[in-house]
């Protein structure tokens, strides 16, 4: 088993024309955060947040608007080789999240 730490997301661009996105982390398809960040923001976790898994994780941001959720790009697969940060990015919207990995 390996483990991710998430320490960051950062919004580049958003979503919402108005207001902040409400952006949500979804990790093998499994809700890990729900917030809110504004454009030129940042998210960090103190301490980071953190997940562990076993070759492979996939990894997805979604923005919430009520209940519906709208993806921001692609699911992003992150192994043991991945880089950080993962970008997220639609014409309308573009995340970056930064994470480390522990052994």
């Amino acid at each position: 088993m390996s483990e991710l730490n998430f320490t960051s997301l950062r919004c580049l661009r958003q979503q919402d024309v108005s207001g902040v996105d409400e952006p949500r982390l979804v990790v093998d398809g499994r809700t890990v955060w729900n917030g809110a960040i504004d454009r030129g923001r940042s998210h960090e976790w103190r301490p980071p947040l953190s997940v562990t898994f076993d070759g492979s994780v996939v990894v997805q941001v979604d923005e919430m608007n009520g209940d519906n959720p709208k993806r921001i790009g692609e699911p992003v697969t992150i192994t043991a080789k991945s880089s950080s940060p993962a970008v997220f990015k639609t014409s309308g919207a573009h995340y970056e999240l930064h994470y480390r990995q522990a052994s």
